[in-house]
């Protein structure tokens, strides 16, 4: 039970490591992703930090509605 514990816990740092390496990768533009696949890659990894969410695309329709 103790191995078992002992190799949770270097697993969960290994994790982590993981984690921040490529959350540093993917923020200098190192790897050949695109924004919005980086952007959601990070937001998969465990451990990260919470990123704010996209903005709105420019070529994104715009809907207006009109009350009256």
């Amino acid at each position: 039970m103790i191995l078992i514990g002992a190799m949770a816990e270097i697993l969960g740092e290994y994790t982590e490591a993981v984690s921040k390496v490529l959350e540093q990768l993917m923020m200098t533009n190192a790897l050949p992703f695109p924004r919005r696949m980086r952007v959601w890659m990070l937001r998969c990894l465990p451990f990260t930090t919470v990123l704010p969410p996209l903005p709105t695309p420019p070529h994104a329709l715009r809907i207006v509605t009109r009350t009256r």
